[in-house]
């Protein structure tokens, strides 16, 4: 006889063998790939993707024979057609550098070579171990471009590549010169060659509405430096002409050949409106049929000899020329055909004509070896595609996938990879579809009864059934969110919510436009015109919502949750629920939501919720799809993890490139990434090292009226030196958005921080130290923060 005890112990075992199941299930699909990472304990569940991959901004890519690799300053994959590898070079990024990182470098011997703000990481075994090299602080003062290497040892890096802000007035002659570091021994350590030649400098005047940064900025841009095979290096350089940051620059393309200790300089024949170093205005030179040299700048294909003795001008059949030649200077361009409607094509080119068209050149495309050409892919099946015959045809390569991260409702996950969509409903089991025949992409998808229901850019609803899809036209209601219940599909959008079923198509919430909500005709409530709205379903309970903002707790009939228990046929407002960020239905009881002052959790099919827990900065992003329960007790809530249902939260970092938390089984997390690629950790929660965080007063005083200065001093255990902590300051504990950081501060070598803060004591009256937590090489280190620390008036 089955009892309802015999019930509840059944249940409880089926949740644990799925939380089970899900982690050993993550590193089985993990092993199967074969996908490596550079941290210890967390796999890799897949390929990278590239979202837009029409666009090659921050993305750099470098390729030798079967190697190829992919990098976004620290971030990279790298692939030799047996072995990916993903992770973090030991290096800094460029954050707020102009244009798009240094290209990364593959050495004759296969050792990889990424570059940071004067930084240089080196790997020989596919990325797996970095080994990270400073380049000399006198050489390098603000940037640097990409190395250039003549073999396997020797190479170079001009150095004085700046930022420069919107508005900067250029001091005459504030730079002549860039400088260069060499290095004797594949990039593990550098030495300065030639220091930046740096004239007296007049003052720089900013615009008051945007200062940029501080000083003057300088006249000569170097652009790249490259060696294009005949034992010499060459690099570009843009001299600004005027006193503006902004306009036309003369092209320099300098030639040495005692390893960058000198140069001689030939002006090319067209000039370039080139703002930032690195912004591939001037790309590097190919080393082109006999001894010449192919550049494009700023739109014109210009061939140069060897020695920068003549250049000149070269028409192409279409515009935005860029070339590409293999060691036997065989060149393909690629340029944008006027006459198939700026299609973008390719011909070979012997130096004086064209041949006959081609593929369109890939984006970044590089040369990897005789005749073969690797480069991203604008669409398709997948981002990385080779071709062995210069150009004839692409294949694709097990690298980089065309793909990103759709919205599903938690804790289903959907990911686009080329033409196909990657559904799981849990993180273990994942189901592969073909995208719709739609040229507008689908925004948002989910698996439903019979196959998958999604909602497309345009408006349109695509729904599968047996592998088929079909479609109806929504845009008229603006839809921003879809969801089925039994055989009815709900979507819900700016101008209402409609259910439709094989009976018909019908509207049962009105929107007006001025946004009256109305059910049945009867008005229920009003929300922002603008207001996007959310659904979830399971079986016959829908819950539709939309966010509101601080508002929906002042006034009683703004906003509201929408409840239907019979599949949305008719609905009733939860007034007590005024304002939802994020929520979730787990099962035909459990649901949470979130709003601006905490979780909350009902145990009755969401017709009223309690406050589980206060939300404070720990759990940022809930309002972005940071909700994400596997079972009722363990789950995602912003950035941190719960095992016990909300009561407890341990926040979690990021991998380095990560963008957000997925899910969580027991102790076993599930990210998102660099390169959107899925990365799970098995036994997180319970090998992690877990920090803790002290705060005190050490002393205030008054700085005038309203204002008091606040001494405070605390520690972090079981952090490296140099760690920042966040200070935050609050009126009171509750209320996501009241909270804001006002410093930050470092730890010494032995954990402590301390520092001097200024306090409006009628806004802020409590600090709190935060730490997010850090995922290194060895080990993960979770998030911590001190007790909420009360500074008197």
């Amino acid at each position: 006889m089955v009892t309802p005890s015999t019930r509840r112990v059944v249940r409880s075992r089926a949740a644990a063998a799925v939380a089970v199941i899900a982690a050993i299930g993550w590193c089985g699909v993990a092993a199967a790939d074969e996908v490596e990472t550079t941290w210890r304990g967390w796999t890799a569940l897949g390929r990278p993707a590239v979202a837009s991959a029409g666009s090659d901004r921050g993305q750099a890519l470098a390729a030798r024979g079967d190697r190829v690799l992919f990098g976004n300053g620290p971030s990279f994959a790298a692939t030799d057609g047996n072995r990916t590898v993903v992770g973090q070079a030991p290096i800094s990024g460029l954050s707020g550098f102009p244009g798009p990182p240094p290209r990364p470098v593959i050495l004759p011997s296969g050792r990889l070579v990424l570059t940071g703000r004067c930084q240089v990481a080196t790997s020989d075994d596919l990325g797996a171990h970095w080994t990270a090299a400073s380049i000399p602080a006198a050489a390098c003062p603000a940037g640097n471009t990409a190395p250039a290497f003549v073999d396997d040892r020797h190479g170079i890096i001009v150095t004085g590549s700046a930022q420069v802000g919107y508005g900067i007035v250029i001091p005459r002659a504030t730079q002549t010169g860039p400088g260069v570091v060499a290095t004797e021994d594949g990039g593990r350590t550098w030495s300065t060659v030639r220091l930046p030649e740096n004239a007296p400098a007049s003052r720089a005047v900013p615009r008051t509405s945007d200062p940029g940064p501080p000083g003057p900025q300088p006249r000569v841009v170097p652009q790249w430096v490259a060696a294009p095979g005949d034992g010499a290096y060459v690099r570009a350089v843009l001299v600004r002409e005027g006193e503006s940051a902004f306009g036309v620059s003369t092209v320099l393309i300098e030639r040495s050949v005692d390893g960058g200790r000198t140069w001689t300089a030939a002006q090319l024949p067209v000039k370039s409106a080139a703002s930032f170093p690195d912004d591939g205005a001037v790309t590097p030179p190919e080393g082109g049929p006999g001894d010449s040299l192919l550049f494009a700048v700023d739109g014109t294909l210009v061939v140069a000899d060897a020695d920068l003795a003549n250049a000149r001008r070269v028409t192409t059949p279409g515009s935005a020329p860029r070339a590409v030649c293999d060691a036997q200077r065989r060149c393909l361009v690629g340029y944008d055909d006027p006459t198939r409607a700026g299609e973008r094509i390719a011909a070979t080119f012997d130096g004086t004509a064209f041949g006959s068209p081609r593929p369109g050149l890939p984006l970044q495309a590089v040369a990897a070896g005789d005749g073969t050409v690797v480069g991203l892919r604008t669409s398709g099946s997948g981002t990385t595609v080779r071709s062995r015959d210069l150009g004839g045809s692409y294949d694709d390569l097990p690298l980089i996938d065309d793909g990103e991260w759709l919205r599903a409702p938690p804790p289903q996950l959907a990911r686009r990879v080329g033409e196909r969509i990657d559904l799981t409903l849990d993180g273990v089991d994942w189901r592969s579809i073909s995208h719709p025949p739609s040229a507008s992409p689908l925004v948002a998808v989910h698996l439903a009864p019979g196959g998958a229901i999604g909602l497309a850019e345009d408006g349109r609803v695509w729904r599968q059934h047996d592998g088929r899809w079909t479609s109806w036209d929504a845009s008229a209601l603006e839809p921003s969110a879809v969801a089925t219940s039994g055989a009815a599909e709900l979507v819900a959008g700016f101008a209402g919510l409609l259910r439709r079923t094989r009976a018909g198509t019908r509207r049962v919430v009105q929107v007006a436009e001025d946004g009256t909500v109305r059910i049945g005709g009867r008005r229920v409530a009003w929300v922002p015109a603008a207001a996007e709205w959310s659904l979830a379903a399971r079986g016959p309970l829908v819950l539709a919502w939309t966010r509101v903002g601080d508002e929906g707790r002042r006034m009683p009939d703004l906003g509201g949750l929408l409840r239907s228990t019979d599949g949305g046929r008719t609905f009733r407002r939860i007034a007590s629920a005024r304002s939802t960020d994020a929520l979730q239905i787990v099962d035909a009881r459990t649901v949470y939501r979130t709003d601006r002052s905490g979780l909350y959790v009902s145990h009755d099919g969401g017709r009223r919720f309690r406050l589980r827990n206060r939300l404070d900065l720990l759990a940022d992003g809930v309002d972005e799809g940071g909700l994400a329960f596997s079972t009722p007790r363990s789950g995602v809530v912003g950035r941190s993890v719960t095992r016990d249902g909300g009561r407890s939260l341990t926040p979690v970092p990021f991998v380095p490139g990560g963008e957000r938390l997925l899910g969580a089984h027991g102790a076993a997390v599930l990210e998102s990434g660099p390169f959107q690629v899925p990365m799970a950790a098995r036994h997180l929660l319970d090998t992690a090292v877990r920090p803790r965080m002290t705060l005190r007063l050490r002393s205030r005083s008054r700085w005038g009226r309203g204002v008091v200065a606040a001494e405070v001093s605390g520690t972090l255990s079981d952090a490296p030196a140099g760690t920042v902590v966040d200070l935050v300051a609050a009126p009171t504990r509750s209320g996501i958005r009241r909270h804001q950081a006002i410093d930050t501060l470092v730890t010494d070598e032995r954990g402590r921080f301390s520092g001097s803060v200024q306090l409006r004591t009628e806004r802020d009256r409590l600090l709190q130290a935060w730490f997010p937590g850090v995922v290194e090489g060895d080990r993960t280190v979770l998030g911590a923060r001190s007790r909420w620390l009360a500074v008197p008036r």
